[in-house]
């Protein structure tokens, strides 16, 4: 994203909770470290994907079980 990363996004959602919660949020990122991916959850992140873990078509069944 151009100009903040993901979490930087999650932090601003956790500053200013929305009125009606927000749904299943889904981190798609290339980093796999535990500190990325810790630090997601502890803002709120639900689940994640690596997106060049994933084809297309995984990428896309992973979101609609997710999404479930």
């Amino acid at each position: 994203m151009p100009e903040m990363d993901g979490m930087q996004v999650m932090t601003k959602l956790s500053e200013n909770p929305a009125k009606l919660p927000n749904k299943h949020i889904i981190f798609m990122t290339n980093l796999g470290e535990d500190k990325t991916l810790n630090g997601g959850k502890k803002l709120g992140v639900e689940s994640h994907l690596i997106k060049s873990d994933l084809t297309p078509d995984q990428f896309l069944e992973k979101v609609a079980a997710a999404l479930k």
